[in-house]
């Protein structure tokens, strides 16, 4: 049995496997920076661990009140400080990011323009 047959599908998938969330999660937040701050993408055989193409728990808790039709809840002052304060202080790349890795979590095929976002 080769390496590659051993590792788990959860724990690590190749670039080419991952979806468009699983990417612009992986881009947006973990993509070394090369010269002229350019973010390297990885090959398409090249193996990623999950911890680097999954937003962490913090940051997921930060988007609990967008609703699954692309709008924000009424409900924006049941986040805490810290959440607000997370969600505030990402780049709109890395919220497009997160927001779409959400999206493909939940099965939601259409990932429409959000409002105040």
């Amino acid at each position: 049995m080769n390496q590659e047959s051993q590792i788990d599908w959860l724990e690590q998938l190749r670039w080419m496997d991952m979806t468009e969330g699983q990417r612009s999660v992986y881009m947006e937040f973990y993509s070394p920076i090369l010269e002229n701050n350019i973010k390297r993408m990885p090959e398409n055989e090249e193996l990623i661990s999950c911890e680097y193409f999954t937003p962490i728990q913090g940051h997921i808790d930060a988007f609990t009140t967008i609703s699954w039709h692309g709008t924000l809840n009424e409900g924006d002052e049941s986040l805490t400080d810290e959440q607000r304060y997370i969600r505030d202080s990402f780049t709109d790349g890395q919220r497009d990011a997160i927001i779409l890795w959400l999206y493909e979590v939940e099965g939601n095929e259409e990932v429409g323009e959000i409002d105040g976002w």
